[in-house]
């Protein structure tokens, strides 16, 4: 009888283990749950279902905003008061027109910063004349949009034709002297412009069916799409360098700026692309004073870059995705002081007090979801994120932009996205 209940004790400490080890896949949310979080007024979604900060945060702390955010109309002081008890700040765009909204944040001593996103053909379609930016194409050819992998396409701009960034450049610098006219301290602007000349696949076809490129751009980056690709990054990186984030730094010299992806990366340390087996070339930005790694349990990351053909467990998959979280934030660090860029937000500079070098403002999330294909991927546990979070705190970081898009029927991974960033910001002030 003895051995018998040995046995059985060993069965059912085994299978209880092989259950706790089965991989977590996204679940559904129940319909009129997803209904609820879409409709109600997301302040009052995080004042019920995400708890308050134990721990305050010091003067200078930046806090985080979110992607799926609050609106962009003033709030009062008891909404902001919300945003300012859970680490959180209302993200507004560059636009005139929120000027009145930064203002209360200032009044109610928080932070502003701007955040928006776009992808497309701009900025190179403010130029005056289509002729003046956009592809020529050849007459036989015509774009396939089915199919792709790409989640964004249209059609592309001749890269080289820079037109329409000197038109931004002016823009930039108008509503920055807008805003400091009007007495707001910008504190930071992070973009989510990742449009041309961005390497997005679809882009490197379009280059070698224009006329205009192939007579007038390397032969190697029309007919080589490693070349083409590294040229793109390169590009794309300088031209927000010079067009957008110089004005930025000439009206707000402390203003942490940057836009998406933007990191430091070498040859001999090259950043990984966050979904492919791809490496960044040397990228190394003169007037972005912060960095965006992307830190993401991405599913097409997933699909792409898992190579094992084994049953996968929790903590195998956990693992996984750790790793992809914090590659890009701690090789863009070594990076950064390595060419002497480091800034870790104390007064660096001596002689004037300032600071000097680049932070990192990475976006993060656990449910990232992007395969086109909407292949079934298992994602990380909530405590093996939490960790990977409390370790993001340790690299330095100014602090995050947490990625809680609102993903139809899967609505509750947005909540849980904004609760598992509060918390462990909570945890890097204890």
């Amino acid at each position: 009888m003895k051995r018998l209940l040995v046995g059985l004790t060993v069965f059912v400490f085994l299978a209880a283990h092989a259950v706790a080890e089965q991989p977590l896949y996204p679940q559904r949310t129940a319909v009129e749950r997803g209904k609820t979080l879409r409709t109600d007024p997301w302040i009052e979604t995080l004042e019920r279902e995400v708890p308050p900060l134990k721990n305050r945060p010091p003067a200078d702390r930046l806090p985080m905003i979110m992607w799926h955010g609050v609106g962009f109309q003033p709030l009062s002081l008891q909404q902001l008061g919300v945003l300012r008890d859970r680490g959180l700040t209302q993200h507004l765009q560059l636009d005139e027109s929120m000027i009145p909204a930064a203002l209360a944040l200032q009044k109610a001593g928080m932070k502003v910063i701007l955040m928006q996103g776009r992808t497309d053909n701009w900025p190179y379609s403010l130029a005056e004349k289509p002729d003046d930016w956009s592809h020529q194409l050849d007459l036989s050819y015509q774009p396939d949009w089915f199919g792709k992998e790409d989640a964004f396409e249209w059609f592309g701009a001749c890269p080289h034709k820079t037109d329409g960034w000197k038109v931004l450049q002016r823009q930039t610098l108008k509503t920055v002297k807008a805003f400091r006219d009007a007495g707001v301290n910008l504190d930071g602007v992070w973009m989510d412009f990742e449009g041309d000349p961005y390497p997005w696949s679809h882009l490197f076809e379009q280059l070698q069916h224009c006329k205009r490129c192939r007579a007038e751009l390397p032969a190697n980056i029309i007919n080589d799409k490693e070349a083409w690709r590294d040229d793109a990054w390169q590009r794309y990186v300088r031209l927000y360098d010079q067009h957008f984030a110089k004005p930025i730094r000439e009206v707000y010299p402390d203003c942490l700026v940057t836009n998406w992806h933007v990191v430091f990366s070498t040859q001999a340390n090259p950043v990984r692309y966050f979904v492919r087996e791809v490496n960044l070339p040397a990228l190394s930005p003169q007037y972005f004073n912060a960095t965006n790694p992307i830190a993401y349990g991405c599913d097409l990351t997933w699909q792409s870059r898992n190579t094992s053909h084994l049953e996968e467990s929790a903590s195998s998959v956990d693992e996984f995705y750790r790793e992809e979280i914090l590659q890009q934030v701690r090789t863009d660090r070594a990076n950064r002081e390595m060419l002497g860029k480091r800034n870790t937000g104390q007064h660096n500079d001596k002689q004037t007090g300032k600071q000097t070098g680049a932070r990192s403002v990475p976006w993060v999330a656990r449910y990232c979801k992007l395969d086109p294909q909407n292949r079934k991927s298992p994602m990380m546990t909530r405590g093996a994120y939490g960790s990977a979070l409390d370790q993001l705190w340790k690299e330095e970081i100014a602090t995050m932009q947490i990625f809680n898009t609102m993903h139809e029927g899967y609505e509750e991974y947005a909540l849980m996205e904004v609760q598992d960033a509060v918390r462990a910001y909570d945890r890097s002030l204890e």
